[in-house]
């Protein structure tokens, strides 16, 4: 659990060196560089404004300026998996059915055009997704992919801030539709049937 802790982000800004050192209200560095941090997200969807706005304004109470950076989504992609030309950023996944985090967080996923893009890397995560792959006993990797959670959990390459419910309403005459959070409706559409 992340909780709200104004107070424990200073120290952490001041042990890396960030300090209000002309007393203006935002934290420089030794050459007196404030620190400003650019939240790259798309614009085709509220709540990432919202966010952002929210951010802004807790993250000035640390001493941290924060700009919003508004873009088409295909953009923020290009800009953030393709050029690797970002400070922050938010996206959204999809589920899959199997929790193998590879792909995303693998070292072969770290280069531009991969998913990686925070270049995340831990030996142990690695060695766990290796494993992973590998291991057919489903509660086998269940516990791999915990400890894999409990890693990223502690080092944070992602900070997983929503999970979104849908709703689907379905008319009772409609046969054969499937619907999981882990495949798109449109794949079982070829199966769907139509009572009169």
């Amino acid at each position: 659990e992340y909780t709200y802790d104004p107070e424990k982000a200073k120290e952490l800004l001041k042990e890396a060196g960030w300090i209000d050192r002309d007393n203006d209200g935002w934290v420089e560095n030794e050459e007196g560089e404030i620190l400003e941090i650019v939240w790259t997200a798309y614009n085709d969807v509220e709540w990432p404004q919202k966010l952002i706005a929210i951010a802004k304004e807790n993250w000035k109470e640390i001493g941290v300026k924060l700009e919003g950076e508004l873009m088409e989504f295909n953009a923020v992609a290009e800009k953030v998996y393709d050029n690797r030309d970002f400070d922050i950023y938010n996206m959204g996944w999809n589920l899959s059915i199997d929790p193998d985090p590879t792909g995303i967080f693998d070292k072969a996923s770290d280069m531009p055009g991969g998913y990686n893009s925070t270049g995340f890397y831990n030996e142990e995560a690695e060695e766990i997704m290796v494993k992973g792959q590998k291991e057919m006993d489903t509660e086998k990797r269940k516990k791999l992919y915990q400890r894999w959670a409990e890693i990223a959990n502690e080092e944070l390459p992602y900070l997983f801030i929503a999970y979104r419910d849908q709703l689907f309403a379905v008319n009772k005459r409609v046969k054969n539709l499937k619907i999981t959070p882990y495949e798109d409706w449109t794949y079982y559409i070829h199966k769907v049937e139509v009572d009169y």
